[in-house]
């Protein structure tokens, strides 16, 4: 089955705006719910990457999908990152500012 490829707003925001000490979150808003701690904002990119896409899932399932989450035409794809070898799971991240990231994630 082809994936699907969605493009999510994440805003991305480190201590005292996190709710953890000395760690970095992230949230997508359309996803009410979806969010993510790391250590460095890329590692909460990387683990809210694989939350969101099972938070899309879920919403495709229920029929509830937030018309924020975009599909994104093949067209408009930039290069593809790959989290690791072990791992084909598959998103794009385009930092727009300091503190928000434009995520492609497949699903």
């Amino acid at each position: 089955m082809l994936k699907q490829k969605y493009r999510l707003f994440v805003e991305v925001n480190p201590w005292p705006i996190s709710t953890e000490p000395d760690k970095w979150m992230a949230e997508i808003p359309a996803l009410p719910g979806c969010r993510a701690w790391g250590d460095t904002s890329e590692e909460a990119i990387d683990i809210i990457s694989d939350l969101a896409v099972g938070f899309i899932l879920d919403d495709l399932t229920e029929n509830r999908l937030s018309p924020q989450v975009n599909v994104v035409e093949p067209e408009e794809l930039r290069e593809v990152y790959f989290l690791t070898p072990e791992e084909p799971k598959e998103y794009d991240a385009n930092w727009i500012s300091p503190n928000s990231v434009e995520l492609t994630v497949s699903v």
